[in-house]
């Protein structure tokens, strides 16, 4: 898996209006879920290294408090790496626990999972469930029970928490279109972004405060909409030709980079400062859309799936590492938080 370059993605930085993505409309979604799709959680698997997070059962509503909690001290030693196991359970790994074992805790997943940390510190992992609502579930000195969002979706949700402090998820419904709801004192109905997109949407807040969804639009290229605090920007294009949806992350130095699975099975980039670079390759043959994250230390982390089915990694400094794998025998991309 070294790294090489390969001219698989093509496309121009030019902004090109998509769809219109204006105020968010109160229409829910085509149907709304029920609490039966995710079973309870089994117990995690427990060892010297993952002893720290462990499995509850249940279901039901929940609410997020401003209080904070252990699970901010776990995540601001490390990342932890997520990803849909083979047995459709949600799965961890300490990113830098290099012998440490993957470990389950549970649950019946369709999708790769999203990760954030809640207003109140927790840290909550979202995925689609078996009956293809939103479901989370969030660490607060153990697991909770996995908790369903309701909706009828077609990927993976994506997450990422405002400037404000409201937690908002997003997903791909059955009409291609982005949907989203957030927490704010409560959770809010799902609402339509519009977009004809298709495989897992990115979001992720900038460093002047502004909340950025990505998707893959079904001509293959790059789109992004954003939200400015009062209202919604048209899509737009960023080019690319892309094999899956891509992952957004802001570096320590309040880079926007988006990361991306070309057509020749490599993971490229872009990035925005005060404008769009072009499209860079990292090289590596991947087999899903990217995820990454920022460590504690302020290193830009991205990881994909590789045909092994690891989970493989590259982490930039001053410079970019080799490809590394996490190892794993997993079924979707990663998140990182």
């Amino acid at each position: 898996m070294n790294s090489r370059c390969i001219h698989g993605l093509v496309g121009s930085s030019l902004l090109v209006s998509v769809a219109c993505c204006t105020e968010p409309s109160a229409v829910p979604p085509p149907a709304a879920g029920g609490v039966s799709g995710l079973h309870p959680l089994e117990p995690a698997a427990r060892g010297e290294e993952t002893a720290a997070l462990t499995a509850t059962s249940g279901v039901g509503t929940t609410s997020f408090s401003t209080r904070s909690s252990g699970v901010r001290d776990t995540t601001e030693r490390t990342l932890v790496v997520f990803a849909k196991g083979t047995d459709n359970a949600l799965w961890y790994k300490f990113y830098d626990s290099s012998g440490a074992a993957w470990s389950s805790v549970g649950g019946r997943l369709t999708s790769a999972p999203a990760a954030a940390l809640a207003p109140d510190g927790r840290l909550v992992v979202f995925a689609r469930g078996d009956d293809n609502t939103i479901w989370h579930i969030f660490y607060d000195g153990g697991w909770s029970g996995w908790y369903s969002l309701g909706g009828d979706f077609a990927s993976a949700p994506a997450a990422a928490v405002t400037r404000e402090g409201r937690l908002a998820v997003f997903a791909r419904g059955n009409d291609s279109a982005i949907w989203h709801r957030y927490y704010d004192q409560g959770w809010s109905d799902w609402s339509s972004l519009g977009g004809a997109t298709t495989h897992d949407p990115a979001a992720t807040v900038t460093a002047d405060g502004r909340l950025v969804v990505f998707a893959r639009h079904t001509s293959g290229s790059l789109v992004h909409c954003s939200f400015n605090g009062s209202r919604w920007s048209r899509w737009s294009s960023l080019g690319g030709s892309l094999a899956a949806g891509p992952s957004a992350v802001v570096t320590a130095d309040g880079r926007l980079t988006v990361f991306v699975r070309g057509t020749d099975s490599a993971i490229w980039y872009k990035h925005h400062d005060r404008d769009w670079s072009g499209w860079s390759s990292l090289g590596g043959h991947m087999v899903d859309q990217p995820g990454s994250a920022i460590t504690p230390e302020g290193h830009l982390v991205v990881l994909a799936r590789g045909h092994d089915n690891a989970i493989w990694h590259r982490r930039r400094d001053n410079d970019w590492s080799d490809w590394s794998s996490l190892g794993g025998a997993l079924d979707s991309s990663p998140a990182a938080l």
